[in-house]
Parts: structure tokens; C-alpha cells; sequence
């Protein structure tokens, strides 16, 4: 096992600024955006897998030749509202080298010698809480905080021979292919929902506000919350971060201590909840599930209750349409950084079916979310344990020399 900087082993480069209104899954090369790291790809990501759905941009001569991603090489997000979110980093497979670029706000990590350092064996390596507390060891900032790439390039890794590293990340993933097989499952139980969502949708052309069928609050800010209070095992905060397609990212979530969960208690969130974006990506919302009953949801956040419950499961996948999502972007408040508010979201027209027509759908639809929330806990479970034996593989804890690979 030999102790190593990072810059003796790899190179670093900037991502390419282009805006997200510029980006389109129609155009021509694959661009990922710093958001997707937290809501889609935050271990690893297969080009060949994703490349009709990830966004795109147009060719553009300003793309510096080390901005392009390369089979192998690790983007990480080193600038975020909040500490925890630092260091999010995902591995990228591109087999084929075509081209892939990545956003301004994120850094590319390029290994030099590829038969030195393996790297799905990096990639477990940055994700160990030893190397993140390391990382965070070189945060700056107030409201937005940064780690350079150059002090990212001074913390000094383990790198064990070239077939121990297979071995470790090889044993890993037989963890994380299951996990990855978990997520896709879920997602096509997301589209299955969707297309019977789409057949409800058109037995009605009835409309009305979003205010009058549903109450919409807005997380607590400021002096209500501070970031220096968040304890370890409290009560989960949900952030505009952890909002992700249908279910919540639940990675690096703060805790509310107890006191703070009964201070502010008219914030906690239950079933059935939709958690929709404030800032930022306001097209973005995750739906409540019974494993997030009592969490709580931040100022970045805005929390819909459906006056009828009835209507909480059609309500998100409604706010979830392309139509919809055109229509937050065009109503939002800021070039910036946009904004919606909870009147401006009060006054959005849903189309409402009439009940029995929403009770038939729930009968279908429940059953489908009800087997995307066990795909989510046995996520969770495997996560853990995957984070569990990271350091103890890392450390030579768990001798994995005897192991045998088989490709």
C-alpha cells in the first residue's frame, strides 16, 4: 500500500459554461450538468446507457480538449449551497470516447496511467468518509462554498497494487450493480405510472388552481435554521438537492435536533407531501413516501399538501408533465438564479379528473409505488453496507487478496 498525492497520479480541468436553456436531449453532444450529479448519476454513469436521455448541447469551438470525458475519468461538484453536497462525484463510462463534455461547476479528475491506478478503484476511494473529511478540510465560503481543484490535488490517497484495487472494486460491485439494477426497476415502474397518469389525464379538461385543492408553505429560512446547529442523526432536512425524480435523494441530508423539530414542527413533512423547488431548478419535485413521514423540508423548498389525498399522487405526476415543467421555467422570477414563491405557484392550473376516475387510478398506482419504496429501502440498506466495508477494504481490514476475479 503505498500513500500517494493526487497530483502524482492525476490531472484536473475545468468543466465548459453553457446555460441550461441551451441544452436539449436533441442536440448533439452529451453534457452533464452539476445538478445531475446529485439527481441522477452520483456514483457512476454509462454513456452508452444514458445517451438518449441525458441533456445536450451544440458542437462549440470553445471546448478546451481536456474538458471532454474520456472512459474512466471522475467528475466531482467542488461548489455547493451546502458543505455536505461537496465532493459529489461520479465515474464516467464512455467505452466508445465519444464526445461528452461537462458543466462549468463541476471538475474532471483525468488518471495519468490507467495500469497504476484502476479507476472504479478511485472512484470507492473518493467516496470513503476519510477522503470527504479530508476534502472538506479546504472548504471556503459563506453562502456558497468551494473546494479548489489544486488543494483537491494535495490529499494524499492509499493506492495498492494494481490487482488489489480490481479485486476491492470488484467486490464492490456486485454491491452497486444491484443497487444500479434497483434504480432502473424503479424507473420503469415510474413509466409505467406515468402512461396510466396520461390515460386519466385525458378523461377530463375540467381546471383550477393549484391554491384552492391544495395548502403550499414555504420551508423555514434564516434565523429559523442554522447550518452551525445540524446535528449528527437528527431529524432529516430535505433540500432542494435532495429533490430527485419521483423519491428523494436521500444522501447527505443534515439532522434537526429534536428542540429545533418542535420548534418549527409545522414544517415536518408527511405521506403523500410533494416537495417542490423554490430556487434554482423549479422544475424540480419529489413525491413523500411513508419513509420520509416526520422529516423536514428547508427554505429552499416548497411543501404542497393536496386538501384531499386522493389527489396527491396525481397531483405530483401532473406538476411532473413537460408542459408543466415549460410552464414553472417561464413563470419564475430571476435570470440567475429563478425563483418561484408559493403564491406564484398558488395561482398554476390543474387539470382535475373527477374522483372516481382518481380512486381507480390510486387502486393501480399505489401498487407501483408501493414496490418502488422497497426498491428504495433495499437502496438504502446496500448503500450502507457498501459505505460499511469501503474502509475496511481501503485499510487491508478485510483481506481481499485471496479473491479471484472473474470478467
Amino acid at each position: 500500500m503505498t500513500d500517494i498525492k493526487l497530483k502524482e497520479i492525476v490531472s484536473w480541468s475545468k468543466g465548459h459554461s453553457v446555460p441550461r436553456d441551451d441544452t436539449s436531449v436533441s442536440k448533439n453532444i452529451p453534457y452533464l450538468h452539476y445538478g445531475d450529479l446529485y439527481k441522477k448519476y452520483n456514483f457512476r454513469l454509462d454513456l452508452n446507457k444514458e445517451y438518449k436521455s441525458i441533456i445536450k448541447i451544440d458542437p462549440d469551438s470553445k471546448i478546451k480538449p481536456e474538458q471532454y470525458l474520456h472512459d474512466g475519468d471522475i467528475v466531482f461538484t467542488l461548489t455547493s449551497e451546502t458543505v455536505d453536497d461537496l465532493g459529489c462525484c461520479t465515474l464516467i463510462s464512455n467505452p466508445e470516447d465519444l464526445p461528452f463534455v461537462t458543466g462549468m461547476e463541476t471538475t474532471v479528475v483525468h488518471i495519468l496511467d490507467k495500469n497504476v491506478v484502476y479507476p472504479p478503484y478511485l472512484n470507492y476511494l473518493f467516496q470513503t468518509n476519510r477522503f470527504q473529511k479530508e476534502l472538506r478540510q479546504y472548504v471556503t465560503g459563506m453562502k456558497v462554498y468551494r473546494v479548489h481543484p489544486k488543494d483537491l490535488m494535495n490529499i494524499t490517497v492509499n493506492v495498492p497494487s494494481h490487482d488489489i484495487q480490481k479485486k476491492i472494486a470488484s467486490f464492490l460491485d456486485t454491491i452497486s450493480d444491484k443497487i444500479v439494477i434497483n434504480h432502473d426497476i424503479n424507473a420503469n415502474l415510474l413509466e409505467l405510472l406515468k402512461i396510466q397518469f396520461t390515460r386519466v389525464l385525458k378523461l377530463s379538461n375540467d381546471s383550477i388552481r393549484l391554491g384552492d385543492i391544495a395548502d403550499i408553505q414555504t420551508g423555514p429560512f434564516g434565523s429559523q435554521l442554522h447550518q452551525e446547529d445540524y446535528v449528527k442523526d437528527g431529524t432529516p432536512l430535505v433540500s432542494v438537492e435532495n429533490l430527485g425524480e419521483f423519491h428523494l435523494n436521500r444522501k447527505h441530508l443534515p439532522g434537526i435536533t429534536p428542540e429545533d423539530c418542535i420548534r418549527l414542527s409545522r414544517y415536518l413533512m408527511k405521506e403523500g407531501d410533494i416537495i417542490f423547488s423554490r430556487v434554482g431548478y423549479v422544475d424540480r419535485s419529489s413525491y413523500v413516501s411513508k419513509m420520509e413521514d416526520g422529516w423536514m423540508f428547508s427554505g429552499s423548498c416548497l411543501r404542497i399538501r393536496n386538501n384531499d389525498p386522493d389527489y396527491s399522487l396525481y397531483t405530483y405526476l401532473f406538476l411532473n408533465t413537460n408542459l408543466s415543467k415549460e410552464t414553472f421555467k417561464s413563470i419564475a422570477v430571476g435570470a440567475t438564479r429563478p425563483s418561484i414563491n408559493s403564491s406564484i405557484l398558488s395561482e398554476f392550473e390543474i387539470i382535475v379528473p373527477p374522483k372516481s376516475y382518481v380512486k381507480q387510478f390510486n387502486d393501480y398506482a399505489l401498487k407501483l409505488e408501493s414496490m418502488m419504496t422497497v426498491n428504495m429501502i433495499e437502496i438504502e440498506k446496500l448503500t450502507i453496507l457498501r459505505d460499511y466495508l469501503l474502509p475496511k477494504l481501503m485499510s487491508g481490514e478485510i483481506n481481499i487478496s485471496t479473491l479471484e476475479i472473474h470478467n
